[in-house]
């Protein structure tokens, strides 16, 4: 009857209504994730729920306190900006060292002519010290990537996220996987939406990251969400196999480890999601543990592996790009360092460490003199409190200085209020 159509149309206006705010909603957290994502950031560290939270006076607060563009720029383009000022920053310098490098050679007597090939041999190392890099006058408190010397593979999330910035998605699915994302009862920015972070899920994966606590962090960052938010979870519950969809395009799995009591939760390809990533031309790239399985019989000594993926993880989170048993040149297979960490913060001199994940009660001091020579100290990493205190006397006694943190330590912070000025290391001597 009338009353009926009445009811009906009240309760379809009303159900347009809320999507179209929603989606106003999602608009506004990308913009304000565009424009100050600090400061963003530092929001949730106190309200978990923010900005999807927030009402209208909290938004015109928010925008109110945010500093004035400067008026040469629009401020879609001041990280751009920023980036190309740092560089020009270090240009400078560049310029500066080499000047002075080629003035001090102008200067040398003939008596003492280098021989061909020595100055640029003097020259090189110059150039390659990690100071070099960090700009005199830092534009931003971000860490600086600085490069690992090994011959294998370093991933950070702040490359990770640049790389995800540009990746071209596809205009249209493979007609073999339209059923991996479906858009019965979502509107058409709804299933963009999925599908985009499905898409993001895949190419992390691809490229050898698999912890889901980062990949978490990466889609918030990316998707202006929390890296709490069930809206993630719900994402990776419809790549899995269901009743409906035979083949799930991920797989999980959860790595557990005793004393301290932890555990990690990773994401993997399924056969099905590999495929879709070929289709889509992108290159695969082992994961940290299918690294440590293949070079350290990491499946036999799973307890190793996971300590080694925790680290990892947290420096990551701590801004260093983190290579997994790097490759150096002058050490024994079997003394090759668990993992290679490097960072640069603006008002400190730049950081490149090897380190050594010791999750068990056995010492093994060849690994850690062999890490002596490259680094002039010792980095090691325990699995509690009191096994890293026999790891720093054991040092100590072979006189060796260095840095040291332990799992339980690690663990013990909560990964949101993780940021660069997190300390990584529990003890210096």
């Amino acid at each position: 009857n009338a009353l009926d159509d009445l009811l009906d149309a009240e309760r379809h206006f009303r159900q347009q209504a809320e999507n179209a705010v929603r989606e106003l909603r999602g608009v506004l957290t990308e913009l304000a994730q565009r424009l100050a994502g600090v400061q963003i950031e530092a929001a949730r560290r106190t309200d978990p729920l923010a900005p999807e939270n927030w009402g209208p006076e909290r938004w015109r607060k928010f925008f109110a306190n945010l500093p004035a563009p400067a008026a040469s720029g629009d401020g879609w383009n001041d990280p751009l900006a920023a980036t190309l000022e740092q560089l020009k920053n270090e240009n400078q310098v560049l310029k500066g060292k080499l000047a002075a490098l080629t003035s001090s050679s102008a200067q040398t007597p003939a008596s003492h002519t280098p021989r061909p090939g020595a100055e640029t041999s003097a020259a090189v190392p110059m150039l390659d010290e990690p100071e070099m890099v960090v700009p005199s006058q830092p534009v931003h408190n971000e860490p600086v990537i600085v490069e690992i010397n090994t011959q294998s593979r370093a991933l950070a999330h702040e490359t990770l996220l640049c790389s995800l910035r540009e990746l071209q998605l596809p205009a249209a699915l493979p007609a073999r996987f339209e059923g991996h994302f479906p858009k019965a009862g979502l509107t058409e920015a709804d299933w963009e939406r999925q599908t985009r972070r499905k898409l993001y899920v895949l190419y992390l994966l691809s490229q050898g990251m698999n912890a889901r606590l980062e990949i978490d962090y990466l889609l918030s960052q990316m998707e202006g969400l929390s890296s709490r938010a069930g809206a993630l979870k719900r994402v990776y519950d419809n790549m899995q196999a269901s009743p409906t969809v035979e083949k799930g395009l991920i797989r999980c799995e959860v790595l557990e480890m005793s004393a301290p009591n932890t555990s990690l939760a990773t994401l993997h390809l399924t056969p099905e999601g590999a495929a879709l990533c070929r289709i889509l031309g992108w290159e695969f790239f082992e994961t940290e543990r299918q690294r440590m399985i293949r070079l350290r019989q990491g499946d036999l000594s799973p307890q190793r592996t996971l300590a080694v993926m925790i680290f990892a993880l947290h420096a990551r989170f701590r801004g260093y790009k983190v290579s997994v048993l790097p490759q150096v040149d002058g050490v024994e297979t079997g003394n090759t360092p668990d993992i290679a960490i490097a960072r640069g913060l603006p008002d400190q001199a730049a950081e490149m460490l090897y380190v050594a994940v010791e999750p068990d009660n056995k010492e093994a001091p060849e690994k850690w003199l062999s890490q002596a020579p490259h680094q002039n100290r010792v980095a090691l990493c325990a699995r509690n409190v009191q096994r890293r205190a026999r790891l720093v006397s054991e040092c100590q006694s072979k006189d060796l200085h260095g840095v040291a943190t332990d799992l339980e330590t690690l663990i013990a912070g909560k990964v949101p209020d993780i940021s660069p000025l997190t300390p990584l290391w529990a003890e210096e001597w």
